[in-house]
């Protein structure tokens, strides 16, 4: 309807380098489909505060086992959503992630500039560049 929103929340994992983790979409996805995003996300369910949400989302895409240690940057409205954005640190391999293959294809490391790039490129989901830039200098 319009006026109203949909609560969405991302996970921005960083590593020791100051580098997000990042996902590239699966082609079957019906928004965004093969484009690269943030390092885990998605619509709160009713009744689920962001929070929980956000560590849902991890567990499920990313098989973190212990989804504890978040913190809570900033809400971005985003389209027709409000997109609640969390930090969390990551000091371990991606191969110790167990990725979930039917929403994601791929994981990797990047930095601000290469994820700026790869917005203008339009590889990337279209966040606004503002957006990128705050949560690199929040984490």
């Amino acid at each position: 309807m319009k006026g109203e929103y949909i609560l969405v929340v991302h996970a921005c994992i960083m590593n020791p380098e100051g580098k997000m983790l990042i996902q590239k979409r699966s082609q079957s996805k019906r928004q965004y489909a093969g484009l690269w995003d943030l390092s885990a996300g998605g619509h709160a369910r009713a009744g689920e505060i962001s929070l929980e949400a956000v560590k849902r989302e991890v567990r499920e895409e990313l098989g973190f086992a212990d989804s504890d240690g978040f913190t809570y940057l900033f809400t971005e409205p985003f389209h027709q959503v409000l997109d609640d954005i969390y930090y969390l640190k990551y000091e371990g391999s991606l191969d110790q992630l167990k990725w979930q293959t039917s929403e994601i294809d791929e994981i990797r490391w990047a930095s601000c500039r290469e994820i700026l790039r790869m917005i203008k490129e339009g590889t990337f989901v279209d966040y606004p560049e503002d957006c990128i830039r705050n949560i690199f200098a929040k984490c």
